[in-house]
């Protein structure tokens, strides 16, 4: 059993190597190969953990309250997302967040191995400083910019400098806290531990990323004035300590609106932190309280935000991404994906774990500081949505808190023993040394069959997906892309890559014409199994409709912007793109009222002015158009490719 332990706790550290995996050869290259890598590693830890826990009572499973939190959620989210309006993404995810149940569902596994290895407390210390030097890495390879994918502004080989915000966030203060703890007193390791803090401060700060600069900020205030009046009670001493620390803040924030100081990025960064510079994220969060008062029980399934967004679009974000699939903060996101029993979950989650951390963490120095990374993290997820590596420090985090919450086996030095701990499931009177045997086997098969299907299918779909949007052969990227498909995994986001492909094929000079119809027709065919399957989804409508665009069915066109128009009627970009198809074929009256119909919902935005002045030009209002484009370009005739198409046409 030693080497099925070895090979448990070597694929446990080997999730930490996470952040490093990047791959061009893929879709998304800075999500599935991450994804891929973790299922794999976590897949062999659970199954051998599992083989650990059915032969040796101390590697089970024991009850805490954060345990049956995980649990609850994470059975609660597979109720919820049976009733998702996309079942099969709700369950599998796609490509670009690589999440779904089944994300959950190894992220909650991880959480499991994690805190039935890790139970002697050397070997946290072992995992806290793997941890660290892994960041150490990614954090320099971002500093030095030693390749494109490893720039700080560019979120290094996260591809997002969010997501290395947070990173970088997690291990400043993993950092104090190894120092606080006193996890080592040797020279190298005050070195290593100085070094790899100093990097992650420089780096979160050269993200740029306002959510992990926030929470750093509300984490250290919030944790030290809690505890601090937790050890010393409320005094005049207490309270003048933390109104000079508000200030403190208050001041910091001040001075970095000053002109002169906001040269300095560092201030620049701070003095973004403001209502206005958030107004749109608000108006997301209106948009998914509005989705969660219309579906409060069981929400709309993971990967159900796009539904959300579309349904109750609000005008004032055109100009923004056209396509949100998240609300851009955790809790909602979870509110919207499951109802308010998942929200309440979640939020206990981060209740259970602070409760965990305060009650029984031993050492204050070290106390604080872990209370401060979870407020940090509750308050950056505020402002973001979950990702891979994330989810996975938030799991390590529950774990940790796990094992502090069972405080009093928490410092075991044994790994095997035969002590009977209280255990969150029990085996019965199953006879192990007759029955282990068929039970490895059983597990080694079923780890195959993990494999298949949470591992291969997804990331072979990628790759071929990846190699077709590559292919400058149109007859190898079509193979590619029907191979992409024959893996039964992010059929729609193949369908829509195949539409996007007929798209720049039809602006081709050199390719023929029945080879762009061809490709068009084949894109639409896959495109429609997918309306079928999800018929309230604005965005496979419109994603049809520029298909039926590249071979000029204009009809087809039309009714799907007009279905997707059903499903979203507040959103102008729709409105804009019929009428551009009427104005084409020569239905100028349509091509207005549409235009102006866009404007109505928001006049404020020169774009959508530019069509409504030109629309009115078009059928003969030239004084009331020309009105319109006075008022926002400060002439009648700006620089705009429709309004000076609608000018020639009328000369």
């Amino acid at each position: 059993m030693k080497i099925v332990y070895a090979i448990t706790i070597t694929a446990v550290f080997g999730v930490l190597l996470t952040p490093l995996i990047v791959s061009d050869s893929l879709f998304f290259p800075f999500v599935v190969g991450k994804a891929a890598f973790f299922r794999i590693l976590i897949e062999i830890a659970f199954f051998g953990w599992l083989l650990l826990a059915l032969r040796e009572p101390s590697f089970r499973a024991r009850r805490s309250r954060i345990l049956t939190v995980f649990f609850l959620f994470v059975a609660w989210m597979f109720l919820a997302n049976i009733f998702a309006e996309n079942l099969i993404k709700a369950f599998w995810g796609n490509f670009e967040r690589m999440e779904g149940w089944v994300g959950l569902l190894h992220v909650f596994a991880f959480f499991v191995v994690v805190s039935a290895t890790l139970s002697a407390k050397r070997m946290w210390h072992y995992f806290w400083f793997a941890s660290l030097g892994v960041s150490a890495i990614v954090s320099l390879g971002s500093f030095f910019e030693v390749s494109a994918w490893m720039s700080v502004s560019g979120g290094g080989p996260f591809g997002n400098p969010t997501y290395l915000g947070i990173y970088a966030l997690f291990h400043i203060f993993l950092g104090v806290y190894a120092f606080s703890d006193r996890l080592n007193r040797s020279r190298p390791a005050t070195i290593f531990l100085s070094a790899s803090l100093l990097l992650n401060i420089v780096t979160l700060f050269g993200t740029q990323t306002r959510g992990a600069l926030l929470g750093l900020i509300i984490g250290v205030f919030i944790a030290i004035s809690i505890v601090w009046i937790a050890r010393y009670g409320i005094s005049r001493e207490t309270v003048v300590l933390i109104g000079a620390g508000a200030m403190l803040v208050i001041g910091i924030f001040t001075v970095s609106r000053l002109s002169e100081f906001r040269k300095y990025p560092v201030f620049s960064d701070i003095a973004s932190i403001s209502l206005e510079e958030g107004k749109t994220r608000f108006t997301i969060w209106r948009m998914a309280l509005e989705g969660v008062k219309e579906r409060p029980v069981f929400g709309w399934g993971q990967e159900g935000f796009n539904y959300v967004f579309n349904k109750y679009y609000e005008p004032s974000l055109f100009g923004q991404e056209e396509w949100f699939d998240r609300a851009h903060n955790s809790f909602l996101d979870w509110m919207v994906a499951g109802g308010l029993a998942a929200g309440a979950l979640f939020v206990s989650l981060f209740w259970f774990l602070f409760r965990a951390v305060w009650l029984y963490e031993d050492a204050v120095i070290a106390g604080v500081v872990m209370i401060g990374l979870v407020v940090a993290f509750a308050v950056h997820s505020l402002f973001v949505f979950d990702n891979v590596v994330s989810s996975i420090m938030f799991a390590t985090l529950l774990a940790y808190g796990h094992r502090v919450e069972l405080s009093k086996s928490f410092f075991e030095k044994k790994v095997f023993g035969n002590a009977e701990p209280r255990i969150f499931w029990k085996i019965g009177n199953l006879s192990m040394a007759r029955n282990f045997g068929i039970i490895a086997g059983a597990a080694i098969v079923l780890f195959l069959v993990a494999i298949f299907f949470f591992v291969h299918r997804p990331f072979g779909a990628a790759l071929e997906l990846g190699r077709a949007l590559r292919s400058a052969d149109v007859d190898i990227a079509l193979s590619h892309f029907n191979r992409a498909l024959k893996y039964n995994f992010g059929r729609q986001e193949i369908s829509e890559q195949m539409i996007l492909f007929s798209s720049r094929l039809a602006a081709s000079v050199g390719v023929q014409d029945f080879i762009k119809v061809r490709v068009a027709q084949m894109a639409v065919v896959e495109m429609s199994k997918q309306v079928a399957k999800i018929p309230n989804d604005a965005r496979a409508y419109v994603m049809r409709s520029i298909a039926y665009g590249v071979y000029i069915d204009t009809r087809n066109a039309l009714l799907d912007l007009e279905k997707a128009r059903q499903l979203s009627p507040r959103k102008q970009r729709l409105l804009l793109e019929q009428g551009k198809i009427a104005y084409a074929i020569g239905d100028q009256q349509a091509a207005a009222r549409l235009f102006e119909q866009a404007y109505i919902l928001d006049g404020s935005f020169n774009e959508i002015a530019a069509y409504a002045g030109a629309g009115l030009i078009a059928i003969g209002r030239i004084s009331q158009g020309q009105a319109v484009l006075q008022k926002h370009f400060s002439t009648p005739f700006p620089d705009h490719p429709f309004v000076q198409r609608v000018y020639k046409d009328i000369k």
